[in-house]
């Protein structure tokens, strides 16, 4: 009966050891979990918990959203994709107010790139203020500098948030969750006289969907993008230079053949509506044109394979 006793003593503290070891374990598990190390290569002035990859929970969250936010004849846009997000251009500068509170509805609270197409006042005027208000992993600029005050606000305010800067050129590839982008131009040794046709030109796709972004790009861009032979087809097409007659010649939007085309534009007399040509290329090939000054606020939705499309308000 003794020996019994002092073998189920040191079996009880043999299981007594295993029980503590297994809880250390757990805990170094779950603080581990907690402090995830992030991206390599990302600048520590970044915080972990924002600039980490956010998984979506559950199937609702996956997908791809773009948000073309109205701010008259200039753009923001705002990609979604598998709980991360980006900013391409911050419209005017009278527009802070206007897209920080579209921002904060919908719930960003980091990005994990902003994007300036070129250095035009009507495509970076805010996001000086949005890149203060917002942590960015990086930013993206096209290779045209400019001198203006706007322009430096821009560079003053990734300098102060010590976001690395990356200047983008075509061929470059990169990831928002599950979308991969690809910068279709300015080509590496371009030279283009016009600031507009410095603009980064992206290709967004996600599963068989595909979203081409032109910025202001004009027709010297749509010819070199023909010349190159890079596949430009896409559903979705956000119209060059807001509509007017200096981009979208009928052989470019012919070779993108989207189902609907983005046009951020104003109806004032000074910035003018879409130019009629233009518009009347895209209906000639079936195009289903969504512009922010009649529909407001656009926003489209992709699984990868459907395309969900919701606006403001409805057309007049």
């Amino acid at each position: 009966m003794a020996a019994n006793r002092r073998k189920n003593g040191k079996n009880s503290i043999f299981t007594t050891i295993l029980t503590m070891i297994a809880v250390v374990l757990v805990l170094l598990r779950l603080l581990d979990a907690q402090d995830p190390a992030g991206e390599p290569g990302q600048p520590a002035s970044v915080a972990t918990p924002t600039a980490q990859s956010v998984q979506p929970t559950d199937e609702s969250e996956r997908g791809m959203t773009l948000t073309v936010l109205e701010v008259g004849k200039a753009d923001c846009l705002v990609l979604q994709c598998d709980g991360e997000s980006m900013i391409i251009d911050g419209g005017n500068n009278d527009d802070e107010s206007y897209i920080l509170t579209q921002l904060d509805a919908m719930g960003i609270e980091w990005f994990k790139y902003a994007v300036n197409t070129h250095p035009h006042e009507d495509h970076l005027g805010s996001l000086d203020a949005v890149i203060t208000q917002y942590p960015v992993q990086q930013a993206i600029l096209s290779p045209k500098e400019h001198t203006t005050a706007n322009y430096e606000r821009l560079l003053a305010a990734l300098e102060e948030r010590e976001v690395p800067v990356h200047i983008g050129q075509a061929g470059d590839s990169f990831q928002l969750g599950g979308a991969t982008l690809t910068i279709l131009s300015p080509a590496p040794g371009a030279d283009y006289d016009g600031y507009n046709d410095w603009s980064l030109v992206i290709l967004a796709q996600y599963g068989d969907v595909r979203y081409l972004l032109m910025g202001d790009a004009e027709r010297p861009v749509e010819s070199d993008l023909l010349d190159s032979g890079v596949d430009l087809r896409a559903d979705v097409l956000k119209v060059g230079h807001h509509g007017s007659q200096t981009s979208s010649k009928k052989a470019f939007l012919s070779a993108v053949s989207p189902a609907y085309a983005l046009i951020t534009c104003d109806r004032t007399v000074e910035a003018g509506e879409p130019n009629a040509k233009v518009v009347g290329s895209l209906d000639d090939l079936g195009v289903e044109i969504l512009r922010t000054d009649l529909r407001g606020v656009l926003t489209l939705y992709t699984d990868g394979q459907n395309i969900a499309i919701s606006t403001e308000r409805q057309a007049p």
